[in-house]
């Protein structure tokens, strides 16, 4: 299996692993319309980072953390953060894992990028994977 940072070329196959995570979705063009336009520009920007994991050139899992900009305040005239979302493994890939090792990519990258935090959003779904940490 192999871990890394999605390109231009995976924005399609990540909109499709969404939309594995959200089955009631009635327009499921429109939704994957969107999300490719949200993760290219996203990508453009570097706003945006997306870890997947890869079994055999497949995508199997991902991981986004958007980097925020804050304002300065007294302490630093330069601070951000990231915030954690989207967490998502196959369920044939489930137990093995992935999820923590998708989660220390991101702790790895906010280190070397010198985030001040990292913040999480969870849903019920997802909040589990996280409470282990």
């Amino acid at each position: 299996m192999e871990i890394r940072i999605s390109n231009i070329n995976d924005i399609e196959n990540i909109s499709k692993l969404m939309l594995n995570y959200y089955p009631s979705i009635i327009n499921k063009n429109e939704f994957l319309k969107i999300t490719q336009k949200i993760l290219l520009n996203d990508l453009k920007n570097k706003k945006r980072i997306s870890y997947i994991i890869l079994d055999k050139n497949k995508i199997i899992g991902k991981i986004f953390i958007q980097i925020i900009d804050m304002l300065p305040n007294e302490f630093s005239l330069n601070i951000k953060f990231g915030y954690l979302s989207n967490l998502y493994i196959l369920p044939k890939y489930r137990g093995e894992k992935l999820s923590e090792k998708l989660i220390n990519e991101i702790i790895n990258y906010a280190k070397k990028n010198n985030l001040e935090r990292l913040n999480i959003w969870t849903s019920n779904k997802t909040n589990n994977t996280f409470t282990k940490l």
